[in-house]
């Protein structure tokens, strides 16, 4: 599973004074990564998920999972999928997220926003998957 916890990190240290750098080290605890690297197209419907686990467990871990359709030039939130679990640690198989949507044919991603705390300290996170492209005779069109 590719690390994210780098990132993870970086947000943490956000607004935290320097002298606070263990956050950092607890921050790195936790990962994210989506399950497949772009929406799963499934028709009717599409699907999009992912795993989060914490070797340190956070104070606060809230998964907004969503896919979104583009239209008009812009990324729009079609479904989203929200979760507050403590993800276990991977050993304890982490924690699985997932959304869906009726299916629809135009360009398709999965977006995942993290928001927490650890040790008292803020962190978010936020990425999205590779995109797929479902055309018409897969799914019909939206409007």
């Amino acid at each position: 599973m590719k690390a994210i916890t780098g990132l993870i990190a970086a947000a943490v240290l956000i607004g935290v004074s320097p002298a606070a750098t263990g956050t950092a080290h607890a921050a790195r605890s936790c990962d994210f990564e989506f399950t497949h690297s772009v929406p799963t197209v499934l028709p009717p419907q599409i699907t999009g998920d992912g795993i989060a686990a914490c070797d340190v467990p956070p104070d606060e871990h809230i998964v907004v999972l969503a896919l979104q359709h583009k239209e008009g030039g812009r990324w729009e939130v079609v479904s989203t999928r929200t979760d507050s679990t403590i993800p276990p640690p991977f050993r304890g198989g982490g924690h699985s997220y997932a959304v869906s949507a009726a299916c629809y044919a135009g360009k398709w991603r999965v977006s995942v926003g993290i928001r927490g705390k650890i040790q008292g300290h803020q962190f978010t996170y936020n990425n999205a998957s590779g995109t797929v492209e479902v055309p018409a005779s897969k799914c019909s069109n939206r409007f």
